[in-house]
This record gives C-alpha cells, sequence and structure tokens, in this order.
C-alpha cells in the first residue's frame, strides 16, 4: 500500500464506489443463503461471504488504478516502523476511551430489537476462531480500506476539505452497519479513526483502532455471566462507571491533543481540521 498509487475516487467516482459495494452487499447475501442451503453454518456462511461484500469495491480500484487510467492516484499508508509503537498505544487508549464514552448514547435509545440481537450473536456467539477472524481481522482491514483508504483519502487528493471527507468518510462507516444501534457508534468511532489516518497518513493505525474496538467487544461478549447486550454501566458498580466515565474522557480530550499536534504527512490539502 505504501509504493504502489492506487485510485483516489471523486466524489463522482465515489458514486461508483457505493453502487459498486452495494452490488457486492447483494451478491454476499445470495451466497450466504446458498452456502446455509449447502449446509454450512450461519458462523462459516460468513466467514465466507463476507470478504465477498467488499469484492467488487477492490477490483474496481484495481482497475482504475491501471498506469493506463488518468484518474487521481495515491498511495493509501505509510507503513509502521518499531519506533511508532507510542502511538499504536494512544491510539488505542483512544479507541477504547471512545467506545465507552459513546455506549452512553446508545443508552438513551430504545432496546434492541430480539431479530437484531439475534442476528449479531452469530459474529459474537459460537466458534471463536471463526468470530476472531471475520470480526476482528478482515472486519477492521476491509472496512478501513473502504471508508478511509477510499473515500477519505479520495475526498481529500481530489482537493475536498479534510472534515468534510472525514464525516462523509464516518457517515459512509455508519451506513454500511445497517441499523441504529451500531451506526451511531460506528459513526463516532468513524470520526475519530478518519482524523487519525488524516494526521498520520497511515491506514494500518485506523486498522489497528478498529481491531482495537471489535476485538474489545468480542473477548467482553465471551465472559461468562456477561449478557451479550449487556452496557458496562449495567457490570459495575455506578461510582465505578462514572469515575472511568470521567478518566475516559480526559484520556480522549488529551489523547486528541497529541495526535492534533503532529504534522499532517502527504496530504494535498493541508488546511486546518476542526
Amino acid at each position: 500500500m505504501q509504493n504502489n498509487p492506487i485510485w483516489a475516487p471523486s466524489w463522482k467516482g465515489l458514486i461508483g464506489v457505493a453502487a459498486t459495494f452495494l452490488a457486492g452487499v447483494l451478491i454476499s447475501s445470495a451466497l450466504s443463503v446458498f452456502l446455509i442451503r449447502a449446509g454450512l453454518d450461519q458462523q462459516q456462511s460468513m466467514l465466507l461471504s463476507y470478504p465477498v461484500m467488499f469484492l467488487p469495491v477492490i477490483v474496481l480500484a484495481i482497475l482504475k488504478s491501471r498506469p493506463t487510467q488518468g484518474a487521481v492516484k495515491s498511495h493509501v499508508s505509510r507503513s509502521l516502523k518499531v519506533t511508532d509503537w507510542p502511538l499504536i498505544l494512544l491510539v488505542a487508549l483512544l479507541t477504547f476511551s471512545a467506545a465507552f464514552l459513546s455506549e452512553a448514547i446508545n443508552n438513551c435509545l430504545p432496546e434492541m430489537p430480539d431479530y437484531l440481537k439475534e442476528a449479531l450473536s452469530v459474529a459474537t456467539g459460537g466458534n471463536f476462531l471463526l468470530n476472531f477472524l471475520c470480526v476482528a481481522l478482515m472486519a477492521p482491514v476491509l472496512e478501513e480500506f473502504l471508508c478511509r483508504g477510499l473515500v477519505l483519502r479520495g475526498i481529500v487528493r481530489n482537493g475536498g476539505s479534510p472534515s468534510v471527507a472525514i464525516l462523509v468518510s464516518a457517515l459512509f462507516f455508519a451506513l454500511i452497519h445497517g441499523n441504529l444501534w451500531q451506526a451511531i457508534p460506528a459513526f463516532l468511532l468513524g470520526v475519530l479513526f478518519g482524523y487519525v489516518y488524516y494526521k498520520t497518513d497511515c491506514l494500518w493505525l485506523s486498522v489497528i483502532m478498529h481491531f482495537t474496538n471489535n476485538c474489545t467487544s468480542l473477548v467482553i461478549s465471551r465472559i461468562e455471566g456477561i449478557a451479550e447486550d449487556a452496557t458496562w454501566m449495567s457490570v459495575m458498580p455506578i461510582g465505578c462507571y462514572w469515575v472511568l466515565f470521567v478518566f475516559f474522557a480526559i484520556a480522549l480530550v488529551l489523547g486528541i491533543r497529541e495526535i492534533s499536534s503532529l504534522h499532517v504527512v502527504n496530504s494535498k490539502n493541508v488546511s486546518s481540521v476542526f
């Protein structure tokens, strides 16, 4: 991703990306039904059909990245270095802090419908290894390439406002989750992921942040005695919850200040963001 220029879609190109992704969703859904009818269980079907959802977009990006195409191209990410370990720890803490705080918003929503709880349980119950491969490994890489690597980078590289690029990519990230209960925290986390990507020019950092969030949710859901739809407020004393809330709020503010002090690397548009 560092040395080979990849297509940076314009606004018109992003319409094509959205349409192509929608086609991937339909193909993935059809494949999932076929695999279940063929005798695979829901987890096995999810593991095989989920990456197919992104395959049309990946093919489109590859075709548009050919030298014969006149579209804007750029690298997607700089490499991570051993010396980046403090930054990796910082973004992991930022992710956990934002996820903890965003739960307060979800607590204000109506209870999640039973059919949705059952659908989401496929990604958290059953075989842990299959869930880990799909939720904690494949999802961060594929979704970050789509939302930050294509959508955000495409807007910025074509002269768009970084703020708009971050918000649009976060909105796209929220919409692909398909339900209100996941979309709200996904949007908030998407803003954070996008900001870190913009400031560091490193998609791997947003992948690590995404991994941190998904892996934490997956591990907690497997702790015996904790319901799949449990909240932090429901599993700890209220005083402890508010102490952690204040701690993570301070950690988030200080962490964002640290990220904001970084120099924007390899950006065509270096105007201020937020």
